[in-house]
């Protein structure tokens, strides 16, 4: 391509962008063509505007997908932050694939997730323990049927995987162990956030679902008498200092004068040897985690996996 040729390319470029928006505009869905005659910088730049502005690029009879890969890329992108329950950015990764595609296939998988995901992200953000609400995000399972690009074999996959997962929502109302993995899961995402003191939460309100079972541990005991600690701090749940100019003993004489009855000793709070409240709720879920595992026998880090969307595999 002749040097004069390659400096008209960003040019070109700009023109079909706008001849491109403007169709848009206009109600048109407009696809660029290369022609037999078009000069090696025209070619380059239809091209570069096709892939910039997701618009079909014609080749004689023939449309190349320019953007298929990028969409197929952001697909498996956003399964990858769904897994680790990234709400947010699953569904923007997916809107942004289904911008790009133009396949069948993978138009109504994207839209199957987004529907799978919003279920996903009512059931994971719920209260623990309290009952399920009405899901609008339900219709999912109503979509899936309607899906006819994709094997039956597959549909029945997703079938099966958003009932098993509304089915766990509902079982967990009663079921304690259901709960404990679930508020680690919370405990869990607190922390990915940078929330130690909501992770803290978490893991205090697993464990008080689990006082009964839990086995003598300084260890873990003192772990959780500082999370208790740290909390009631922050709560600011300690008792309010005197008044200004008034000491403890100023309060008892005026409250012995009065004849009121002297208020009870306030107990001890529980918090470790030395007093101190600066646990880290990492250290904390790890504790408590394998605590969990071995005085109930199972993984309830592990199974927090069921609060996920297994993927469809082709065999």
């Amino acid at each position: 391509m002749p040097e004069a040729d390659a400096t008209a390319v960003p040019t070109l470029v700009e023109r079909l962008r706008r001849e491109v928006e403007q169709a848009r505009f206009a109600g048109a869905d407009p696809e660029l063509a290369i022609g037999p005659d078009d000069a090696p910088a025209t070619i380059v730049a239809k091209t570069l505007a096709a892939e910039r502005l997701n618009t079909p690029l014609r080749l004689g009879d023939t449309l190349l997908p320019l953007q298929e890969d990028v969409a197929e890329a952001l697909f498996h992108r956003g399964l990858s932050a769904l897994r680790y329950w990234r709400f947010a950015q699953a569904q923007d990764v997916f809107e942004q694939a289904s911008a790009r595609t133009a396949s069948p296939v993978l138009q109504q998988r994207l839209a199957l997730y987004r529907a799978a995901a919003a279920l996903l992200a009512r059931i994971v953000l719920a209260e623990p323990g309290q009952p399920p609400k009405p899901l609008a995000e339900e219709r999912a399972l109503d979509l899936v049927a309607t899906l006819d690009a994709l094997a039956p074999e597959e549909r029945r996959h997703y079938a099966a995987e958003l009932r098993r997962l509304i089915a766990l929502r509902a079982a967990s109302v009663d079921d304690p162990y259901l709960q404990t993995v679930h508020c680690l899961l919370r405990a869990r995402l607190a922390l990915s956030n940078g929330d130690d003191t909501l992770g803290l939460g978490w893991l205090l309100r697993a464990a008080r679902l689990q006082a009964d079972r839990l086995a003598p541990s300084p260890y873990l005991a003192d772990l959780l008498a500082r999370a208790r600690a740290r909390l009631s701090r922050f709560l600011d749940l300690a008792p309010p200092p005197p008044a200004s100019g008034t000491d403890a003993d100023g309060q008892a004489s005026a409250l012995a004068a009065s004849g009121a009855p002297a208020a009870a000793p306030e107990a001890p709070t529980e918090a470790s040897e030395d007093g101190g409240d600066d646990v880290r709720a990492s250290e904390l879920l790890a504790a408590l985690a394998g605590h969990l595992d071995l005085v109930l026998g199972g993984d309830v880090q592990g199974d927090a996996a069921r609060f996920t969307i297994a993927a469809y595999h082709g065999r």
